[in-house]
């Protein structure tokens, strides 16, 4: 078991290393389950924060101190303006409502490409972590992360 725990830990540090421009680079985590409602995780015990932590990032301070409740107020979506963003949808009619809203739509992270669409495998890993889903959500992650590291 030691020698699998090991190897996920060297993944993550192989990456933290291919992408040095990821040290100090900001992230948030949020769930749009429904119309101007967001889950957000401001939680760094979370697995997915722990992950981009030990890549070297950091939480959007902006994120950090939006979230009430695990809440994040549609007025507040300017929070979630980051270097990576981790978001999920309620449905796919849900995901086309806040494309189209400007103020989402106007985000730096949305117009640069830096947002991971999660689905319900990439929620799934990143909320329960195993020795085989960690490298997995990694390699999902990984291109937007590199968009991420070379801004």
């Amino acid at each position: 078991m030691t020698t699998a725990v090991d190897a996920v830990s060297a993944r993550i540090d192989a990456l933290g290393t291919r992408l040095p421009g990821l040290r100090e680079k900001t992230f948030a985590g949020a769930y749009y389950w429904g119309p101007g409602q967001f889950a957000a995780n401001s939680d760094l015990n979370h697995t997915a924060a722990r992950l981009l932590a030990q890549l070297g990032m950091r939480q959007a301070p902006a994120f950090t101190g939006a979230v009430v409740d695990r809440s994040l107020s549609p007025e507040r979506i300017d929070a979630l303006d980051c270097d990576f963003l981790n978001l999920g949808f309620g449905s796919p009619a849900l995901q086309a409502e806040l494309k189209a809203n400007p103020l989402y739509a106007g985000l730096a992270v949305v117009r640069d490409n830096r947002v991971f669409v999660a689905d319900n495998l990439s929620a799934t890993a990143g909320n329960q972590p195993t020795l085989l889903g960690i490298p997995w959500l990694l390699d999902q992650w990984t291109p937007v992360l590199e968009r991420a590291a070379a801004r």
